[in-house]
């Protein structure tokens, strides 16, 4: 049996292990598979005996992935060369123009549990036919009773094996979820729901493990089997505490952020030292930007559990948005200490080392992800591995080489909101840095691949960035009746639109005013930095170094959030703003930094600094 009680299935020789991503033949001899032919082959197993069309292989396997059916082809070859099959030994059949079907008979086994979780037989005892019923009826009775005893037991055997198996995914699904492997982690809740498709608390997870994995119409239909599983008259306080965290997630979906923390705080009143609640809560809050309200939360919930993974992550996170770079830093080295060493804390810490200027460590840590992910063929990691270095090459002015590594992270995305939002990262970089042709392209495939609300204000606000002003306004108003649910980004994203085609049309003061508006209404590190070029057009070389030292202000939010080109960019109008104010100490410090993050930039980028006379004269002094 696997360790741990893991769930298990054994066929022929071998036992494949999903939660464990190991499959071993004889002897215990592990068989090696690549990524994507594991996953395939644990599809093909759970579904032992039915029918796996090639649709639905790309949807489960490759997902959001473009690729032909002759990869599957290949894939399938590669599992019956590693399963030696032969004439003999049969695993996979091939349906022709249909899919592939499991045809070796499979056991699923369970620590506790009688394999495939089926119920015992009822045991049955031979009684011969009564000669007289009136002196034999005592013994009859006996027989009957011992037998209802029997087939009682077996019943009693199979619920506890099935509540065995259900507990042991449960638990699976929870680790999985705590080593940041979200994919695996819901597949185990899937196979729990099988069993037991009445917990509202697989149900619930489930639910917020689709909602973080940006897949909010598989959430929505976990949330809705909710209200009609469990006994209505369950009153208990779980029960309810239950019951408001999956109507806050509800809210969070439809984008109402306040009415679900509403929701989370009156579930937290159940059980005040709930770390998921506590977790859920600072999420919502840090992206709501109440960084109080989540380092508040944040801090009970490590006093609770001084090794949560979920709180430790979302500390240093939110340490980096204030501006606590050093404090990020320490708690990732006290998370280490305690024993909480989880691959994906590395992207937390890293946007913390470059927030800070530390681009080596950045990259050892960005770099870590990548081998963790690789080590543990996890899509998640990898794909965050090539978001971070992503940020590092904008940070530098490597604009082609942060091209690459998001196209990397979008190949491994999980889901379209994702790869809209690497298409969406890199329209920000190409348009910041020069080539605004190219992120209109980039802008063209956000559009295709999501319709989030959320992200359509982005989109909104990059193609005004790239001077598309009618692609612009027909977002915004294809999602006017989202409104109310976006909150202020909607109203302050219109501003931002009509302050970015003033500044087109050359008209300052309007640009400055519609800016300062929008920046006023939801504050951005983006907007900022566009009210001050608006600023420097003007010749109000104060009102520009204020705007610019509010976008260096916000470093954990640019470096986190994107586009970290901002960064360089804005040191370098800094030393324009300031040679211009006479301040040339303060120029030539914030060119330094300039000339010192774009050393490796791409060679357009780099003639910026070449070819402005600022950059001469500090380079001569």
């Amino acid at each position: 049996m696997g360790q741990g009680g893991n769930m298990e299935y054994r066929f022929g020789p071998y036992t494949l292990e999903p939660a464990e991503r190991r499959i071993s033949g004889d002897g215990n001899a592990r068989i090696e598979l690549t990524a994507k032919a594991f996953d395939l082959l644990v599809l093909l197993v759970s579904r032992s005996g039915q029918l796996v069309t090639k649709d639905e292989i790309l949807d489960e396997v490759w997902q959001d992935v473009s690729i032909t059916e002759s990869n599957v082809t290949t894939t399938i070859s590669m599992i019956r060369k590693a399963l030696r099959e032969d004439s003999e030994h049969r695993y996979v059949e091939t349906i022709p123009k249909k899919g592939y079907r499991f045809i070796a008979p499979v056991s699923l086994e369970v620590a506790g549990a009688r394999p495939g979780g089926e119920p015992p037989q009822a045991a049955t005892l031979p009684v011969a036919p009564p000669k007289n019923l009136s002196g034999r009826q005592p013994f009859t009775l006996g027989i009957v009773a011992l037998s209802l005893l029997v087939v009682g037991v077996g019943l009693w055997f199979w619920h506890s094996s099935r509540t065995s198996v259900y507990e042991t995914l449960l638990r699976n699904a929870i680790q999985l979820e705590a080593a940041g492997d979200d994919n695996l982690a819901l597949a185990n809740l899937k196979e729990a729901l099988k069993v037991n498709p009445s917990s509202n608390e697989a149900l619930l997870r489930a639910a917020w493990l689709a909602y973080e994995a940006d897949n909010d119409d598989e959430a929505t239909p976990y949330l809705s089997r909710m209200g009609k599983s469990e006994n209505p008259s369950n009153d208990t306080a779980k029960a309810k505490e239950t019951q408001l965290m999956a109507e806050g997630l509800t809210m969070l979906l439809a984008g109402n952020a306040d009415g679900a923390l509403s929701k989370f705080d009156m579930a937290l009143g159940f059980d005040p030292n709930d770390t998921d609640a506590l977790f859920h809560i600072a999420e919502v809050a840090t992206a709501n930007g109440n960084l109080e309200k989540a380092d508040h939360a944040l801090q009970k919930c490590l006093r609770v559990d001084s090794r949560n993974p979920f709180c430790g992550f979302q500390r240093i996170e939110t340490l980096t948005y204030e501006g606590h770079y050093d404090l990020a830093i320490k708690e990732y080295a006290r998370l280490i200490q305690v024993g909480s060493k989880y691959p994906w804390l590395d992207a937390a810490v890293g946007d913390a080392e470059l927030a800070k200027g530390d681009v080596a460590s950045a990259l050892k840590h960005f770099n870590a992800l990548a081998e963790s992910g690789h080590a543990l063929a996890s899509a998640v990691h990898i794909s965050a591995s090539h978001d971070g270095i992503a940020t590092v090459d904008a940070y530098q002015g490597k604009r082609i080489d942060a091209q690459s590594q998001l196209k990397s992270a979008r190949e491994t995305a999980s889901s379209g909101y994702s790869k809209a939002a690497y298409f969406l990262l890199m329209a920000k970089i190409n348009i910041l840095y020069g080539h605004k042709a190219e992120g209109k392209d980039d802008l063209l495939n956000v559009a295709r691949l999501s319709h989030s609300g959320e992200l359509a204000i982005s989109l909104a606000r990059t193609f005004a960035m790239a001077d598309d002003f009618v692609a612009a306004r027909a977002i915004l108003k294809g999602h006017s009746e989202d409104a109310a649910a976006l909150g202020q980004s909607y109203p302050a994203a219109e501003q931002f639109i009509d302050g970015l085609e003033a500044i087109e049309r050359h008209e300052m003061g309007v640009a400055v005013t519609q800016l300062a508006s929008s920046n006023l209404i939801d504050s951005s590190p983006e907007t900022a930095y566009f009210l001050a070029q608006a600023e420097m057009e003007q010749g109000d070389w104060q009102g520009a170094v204020d705007s610019l030292n509010d976008v260096l202000g916000e470093r954990g939010s640019v470096v986190i959030d994107g586009p970290a080109a901002l960064i360089p960019l804005t040191e370098h109008d800094l030393s324009i703003c300031y040679r211009r104010l006479g301040r040339d100490a303060d120029a030539q410090s914030h060119l330094a930094s300039a000339i010192s993050m774009w050393e490796k930039a791409d060679a357009d980028i780099k003639a910026r600094i070449g070819g402005s006379k600022e950059a001469t004269i500090a380079i001569h002094h």
